[in-house]
């Protein structure tokens, strides 16, 4: 269950961050940044490479 709460989550973050980025009001690398700092959040740590667990 906790899955698919994550997965709306993260849906409305990238529907926010698209609104925004049509409207003019932030430069894509802005949403960029935005997503990935979300998906490394979420991104348990023995997947992430940059957090040092999965050597």
């Amino acid at each position: 269950m906790e899955r698919f709460v994550g997965q709306d989550v993260a849906r409305e973050n990238a529907r926010t961050a698209a609104s925004a980025l049509a409207r003019g009001r932030v430069h894509r690398l802005e949403v960029e940044h935005y997503l990935e700092q979300h998906v490394r959040a979420r991104r348990p740590a023995a997947l992430d490479p940059r957090r040092g667990a999965a050597r």
